[in-house]
């Protein structure tokens, strides 16, 4: 399970780089530029012991194939191509010959796999029919289904093991017919966007009962949109329906008319037939859906509770027309409709905005428990909120509010520079930070501005313009999409000193003398402000810090440099590996594999129930590690703070498992796993943590961040003298184990 969760990694992170060809190289007849390997085709490995190489001398047909060779039992080979999905039909189907020879530790298959606009939709490798032993050839096949989504079909063969493997002759069919003969269209012409989008509806100056009425109608909306047979399977236009009903609902004078008016609508979509196999799992349950709403006699008629109670007992089974399951596990809203040019001063689009949003998050994401508030009564605070934004900007910073309050460092808004614009597009030369409750100047993007600047690092800023620092980090806090304080932080001091006038007024104290200095803003595309020039982390990929203590920057690693690293950091008392930063590769696994003796668990996912709409289960534990006598035995410390996130964090527990390892730094931004993406009316994106992230005991990650063993930040004095004083704490810990 661990090397195929790797090998899929390993898919996704190369298929965006293989080259699509109008005529399929299937055969491997054409070569490259250096005939090295077949014109289109790339090989992706996991493992060092592992090769991929054209053969001339053992061919199913023509005059080239592909050999695959494992030399140990968790290599993991695989040689794959892409061609664009633009034919129309409901299935594909990939033909192939193996031979296999002496594949004893492993097994082969073939590899078909189907993207979408926002990742995997499908995937098949034959693990279930694997070829092993030793095989003459041989033909097989994999089918799988297509739909309107499907952008992009990756093909391929695949070596999982110790031996060899033969790959020949493969052949795609759509529907039966083989892929030349298939008409081709453009993948663009798939989609359709729907163009201009109005509902006409006036939802402002709501009063109580209305905002309430409102309220229920979004819960039973979304209810409905994920359980009901006739709606979940995709029957109905479900945001036309909304726009029809809302008006009538708004305007119910009291609980028993509304009720009765929802019920109406329900009994209008059909019968609901009995469901005898939606029965619940024994899996492990991390989350359970909320349906506390829809008992509550305070709002809902009995009438009314007994109707969604049995389409909740006898929900739709099949495949769920609005929400998909990713390959890694994660929620999928492609087929969602995307409202490209959407009016946003139109009160009903942007109620559906609203209450699109709320339902995924109710029903789809994996941390729903851990907001911190009822996210029903936030659903009930920005009905009116969302009524009063009466243009595309005021609704933005709205949705971005409310996107702020799932408290998630993975969730951000994407529009059309409306935000940007908003909150500023240029900045100040110099990056800040706070410490304690002080903003304080912390580096120079340039070092050459730095000499031009009248404020220096150090230096703590009070006033900007005619607005008190604390008063601005308050504004701010409210649009911080963050899962700890400390990102709320990060988040914060990236956009305080932004703004669109060219030039700034600073208030600052230095050594107790408080001035103030007019400070240049350059526009945003010309400094780089990103995460790489905010992190600590040292401008090297390793070195020796003396005789004693090694030193491994994540952000510039290459994984092929990691057993030469070891081997240089052999005879030293402690490594300090810092990921203070975004790794450039994932080395979870490649660098575990040194500092541990043997496999261990580090890791637990939870994901969405397909079934039961609201629920997570237990998903998979992976482990990191394998036994290795000669594991390095000194000490290793791991460097983290606030821009340690998702796959820096994900890296840290792998690493954390080791027996000789200590976290030093500060929290970090408690975001972790596979994003999936919700489009909005107006084409607004926006993101979530789509899987649950837990340590093998069920300790949490989100929200709470990995916390250090030992507690180092830097101070303003440490920034005044250009020390790196978490460096230096992790330093003093390897010399003298305090």
């Amino acid at each position: 399970m661990k090397k195929l969760l790797f090998a899929a990694f390993l898919i996704l992170q190369f298929t965006s780089q293989l080259s699509a060809q109008h005529l399929p190289n299937l055969n491997f007849e054409k070569l490259d530029t250096l005939k090295t390997g077949a014109l289109g085709w790339v090989a992706t490995l996991a493992g060092d012991m592992n090769h991929v190489s054209i053969d001339s001398s053992t061919v199913q047909s023509g005059i080239n194939s592909i050999k695959l060779e494992g030399n140990l039992k968790d290599a993991v080979a695989l040689y794959l191509y892409k061609l664009p999905a633009n034919f129309l039909g409901d299935s594909i189907k990939l033909t192939g010959y193996i031979k296999t020879e002496n594949l004893t530790q492993g097994w082969a298959g073939l590899y078909l796999q189907i993207n979408g606009p926002n990742g995997t939709l499908a995937k098949e490798n034959m693990s279930t029919m694997a070829v092993s032993g030793t095989n003459d050839w041989q033909e097989y096949s994999i089918t799988l289904p297509l739909d309107l989504k499907s952008t992009e079909i990756v093909i391929g063969g695949l070596l999982n093991g110790k031996g060899i493997a033969w790959i020949d002759n493969f052949k795609l069919f759509i529907d039966g017919i083989p892929l030349a003969k298939i008409t081709k269209v453009p993948v663009y012409k798939k989609f359709k966007p729907v163009q201009p989008f109005k509902s006409f509806l006036t939802l402002k100056n709501l009063n109580t009962q209305e905002v309430s009425n409102l309220a229920l109608l979004a819960k039973v909306w979304g209810f409905l949109k994920y359980h009901h047979p006739a709606v979940a399977s995709g029957e109905k236009d479900w945001d036309k329906s909304l726009f029809v009903q809302i008006d009538a609902i708004k305007s119910a004078k009291n609980i028993q008319e509304r009720s009765n008016l929802l019920l109406a609508w329900i009994k209008s979509l059909g019968e609901v037939k009995p469901c005898d196999s939606c029965k619940d799992g024994n899996a492990f349950v991390k989350m359970n859906p909320d349906f506390a709403w829809m008992n509550d006699k305070r709002s809902v008629s009995p009438e009314l509770i007994d109707q969604l109670n049995l389409i909740q007992r006898n929900r739709y089974r099949g495949t769920n027309h609005y929400v998909t399951m990713a390959s890694a596990g994660n929620p999928d809203f492609s087929n969602e409709k995307i409202y490209t040019n959407a009016d946003l001063s139109d009160d009903g689009v942007r109620m559906l905005g609203l209450f699109r949003y709320w339902n995924i998050i109710q029903y789809y994401y994996p941390y729903r428990y851990a907001i911190g508030q009822d996210w029903n009564k936030v659903l009930t605070e920005f009905i009116p909120k969302v009524s009063g934004s009466v243009d595309s900007v005021s609704y933005q910073l709205t949705m971005l509010q409310l996107i702020s309050r799932i408290n998630d460092s993975q969730a951000n808004l994407i529009s059309d520079k409306v935000i940007n614009k908003q909150f500023g597009e240029r900045n100040v030369s110099f990056a800040s930070r706070l410490i304690g409750n002080k903003l304080v100047v912390s580096k120079f993007y340039i070092d050459s501005l730095a000499r031009i600047c009248p404020l220096h690092i150090g230096d703590v800023i009070t006033r900007i313009d005619s607005s008190e620092v604390d008063d601005k980090i308050k504004v701010l806090a409210q649009y911080s999409c963050a899962s700890t304080r400390s990102a709320v932080n990060r988040n914060i001091v990236a956009e305080i000193l932004t703004g669109n006038t060219a030039n700034v007024d600073i208030t600052y104290e230095r050594e107790g003398i408080t001035a103030t200095a007019t400070i240049q803003r350059y526009p945003l595309k010309t400094i780089d402000y990103g995460v790489k020039e905010l992190s600590d982390s040292r401008n090297i990929m390793f070195e020796l810090m003396g005789p004693e203590v090694g030193y491994i920057n994540l952000e510039q690693i290459d994984k092929n440099k990691v057993p030469e690293i070891f081997e240089k950091f052999r005879n030293t008392k402690g490594i300090i590996i810092d990921i203070r930063n975004q790794p450039k590769e994932s080395v979870a696994l490649t660098l575990s594999k040194h500092i541990k003796p043997y496999s261990t668990p580090f890791i637990r996912f939870t994901t969405f129930s397909l079934q039961k709409p609201g629920m997570f289960e237990e998903a998979a534990t992976i482990s990191s590690g394998e036994k290795n006598p000669d594991y390095y035995k000194g000490k290793v410390v791991i460097l983290v703070n606030e821009l340690t996130q998702g796959q820096a964090e994900y890296i840290t527990m792998a690493l954390q498992s080791g027996p000789n390892t200590t976290v030093i730094g500060s929290q970090t931004a408690g975001a972790d796993g596979n994003v999936s993406t919700i489009i909005l009316p107006g084409n607004l994106k926006t993101s979530f943590s789509g899987i649950g992230v837990y340590y093998p005991d069920g300790r949490e990650t989100q929200r709470v961040g990995i916390i250090p063993d030992i507690e180092a930040k830097p101070t303003t004095e440490g920034l005044r003298a250009h020390r790196d004083e978490v460096l230096e704490r992790a330093i003093q810990f390897i010399k003298t184990n305090q």
